[in-house]
């Protein structure tokens, strides 16, 4: 697969890329049940439309936030390959996955 197509940002970070997505997604929903909702005067037929944009943006937000949270944390515990080669450090997986670990742990 040739990444060099893939954005730099959803290359690096998906998760949380994707979580921005749902979130702007839930605004995209809210912004059209509001919509829907403001040209209605009677008030029976804003329930239904109400109910199902402002579940579906809820869960978008929430979904969405969870996702960016996540990426967030893993970002922040996670050195760079910068990092890694401004040390003069060419770490196999492995040793990078302990380092992290062990970095993780000193925090706590």
């Amino acid at each position: 697969m040739n990444l060099s197509r893939i954005p730099l940002l959803l290359r690096n970070r998906p998760v949380g890329t994707f979580g921005g997505l749902l979130v702007g997604a839930g605004l995209l929903v809210t912004l059209v049940a509001w919509a829907g909702v403001r040209t209605a005067d009677n008030v029976p037929a804003q329930i239904p439309v109400v109910l199902s944009g402002g579940l579906v943006a809820l869960a978008c937000f929430i979904v969405g936030g969870l996702l960016l949270h996540a990426d967030i944390v893993t970002g922040r515990a996670r050195p760079s390959d910068a990092d890694l080669s401004r040390n003069g450090v060419t770490a196999d997986p492995g040793e990078a996955e302990s380092r992290r670990r062990a970095a993780v742990l000193a925090r706590h």
